[in-house]
């Protein structure tokens, strides 16, 4: 539909068509759910840290749970640069439990420099949880051991709209002149997304900036700057995704700044989006006097509004659900929309005639002016004058 359609899916109707062409319109709403956000961050008290042989360990306590909890963002002391660590999440409902119930396995904080690029990543991403302590366990490899000033919890929203995932064809290309990857992203159709998830092949570590476009047929705006990094033997610290504000776009450009460096390279990407629903009476359906089609593009009628229904919508998670599939054939497929009134379904020639119309009338306009301005003034006259004598 999202390929089909203009954009937007502002040309879809929903029409019962009879054996003639003629058509009635089905009122539908288009319904684009939005995620809830949740309370705001808090601050969670360090009761204990200790270090243990390669390890670190933090326990942070949050005693009055109201919401759960779906990430966290740690404070390193200022002082301390050029560091990465993996390490654990796992949670319990007393400080001194014997059982914590692990949550994250492979975590990371970073803060890593390159040329004029710097790094900074200390936040941990975690399945929505409710304990009432958490316990951090940083693997320091024989490093010297970080100091964690302070944890901050993201609580978790309390609505996720579901997502849809488009696959996305990759080109890239170099440009020699000023090292760049050039990745053209290109999707099915102009469906919303908000996050793009990509696999980068290239050295073993590295670290480049980046910056994604949108691409329309007459301009290119600029989405959102990145950096892109990958550390050796460390797994996680790949960062293949990104989110932003929704977009509708079937063209997107990924743009990698590598410099003196090695060249980068988008192998796949994917995007992901809001899905949105079409939501239809059940029974302005079942009173339909003719079959009932989805029709979508420029050569349907203007749809009719009914604001009073607006405040009134069902939650779409107790409405049935109709799917069409993608290989599924479409017995009422003609090629072509519903019938329409003439001048409509004859626009071109209708404005042929009107152009020809306008041309002839200015072409008479222009004759009777030049006729009428070849008359002589009665000053200009040949015919004799009478002369006053006096």
């Amino acid at each position: 539909m999202y390929a089909a359609s203009l954009g937007g899916l502002h040309d879809v109707r929903i029409l019962s068509v009879d054996e003639a062409g003629n058509s009635t319109q089905i009122p539908y709403a288009l319904i684009s759910p939005t995620d809830e956000p949740g309370p705001p961050d808090c601050d969670l008290p360090i009761i204990r840290q200790k270090d243990s042989g390669t390890t670190t360990e933090i326990v942070v306590a949050d005693k009055d749970i109201a919401d759960a909890i779906e990430g966290f963002r740690l404070t390193v002391t200022s002082s301390e640069r050029e560091f990465v660590r993996t390490l654990r999440i796992s949670g319990a409902d007393q400080p001194d439990a014997t059982e914590w119930k692990q949550i994250v396995s492979d975590g990371y904080v970073v803060d890593r420099t390159q040329g004029a690029l710097r790094l900074t990543d200390t936040t941990i991403d975690c399945p929505p949880s409710t304990f009432h302590y958490y316990r951090f366990e940083i693997e320091n490899s024989g490093q010297a051991p970080l100091t964690i000033k302070s944890c901050i919890a993201r609580q978790a929203r309390r609505h996720v709209a579901t997502r849809m995932s488009y696959a996305i064809s990759v080109k890239n290309e170099v440009r020699v002149d000023s090292q760049t990857t050039r990745a053209e992203l290109t999707l099915p159709g102009p469906a919303p997304m908000d996050r793009l998830e990509f696999e980068v092949s290239g050295p073993e570590e590295y670290l480049r900036q980046a910056r994604l476009y949108r691409i329309d047929e007459i301009s290119t705006t600029p989405i959102q700057s990145l950096l892109l990094f990958h550390l050796p033997k460390f797994a996680a610290g790949l960062t293949t995704s990104t989110t932003f504000q929704t977009q509708r776009t079937d063209q997107l450009r990924l743009e990698i700044e590598n410099g003196d460096n090695p060249r980068l390279r988008v192998e796949s990407a994917r995007a992901y989006g809001i899905q949105e629903y079409l939501a239809v009476p059940t029974k302005s359906l079942l009173e339909a006097k003719h079959p009932v089609a989805l029709y979508i593009g420029g050569r349907v009628g203007a749809p009719s509004y009914d604001l009073t229904r607006i405040h009134s919508l069902p939650d779409i998670n107790r409405m049935a659900t109709l799917i069409a599939l993608p290989d599924s054939r479409n017995a009422l497929y003609q090629k072509r929309g519903p019938k329409r009134a003439w001048a409509d379904e004859h626009s071109r020639l209708v404005w042929m005639l009107v152009v020809s119309g306008v041309v002839v009338l200015s072409a008479i306009a222009i004759a009777l002016l030049k006729a009428a301005g070849n008359q002589p003034t009665p000053s200009e006259s040949t015919e004799p004058q009478a002369v006053d004598q006096g």
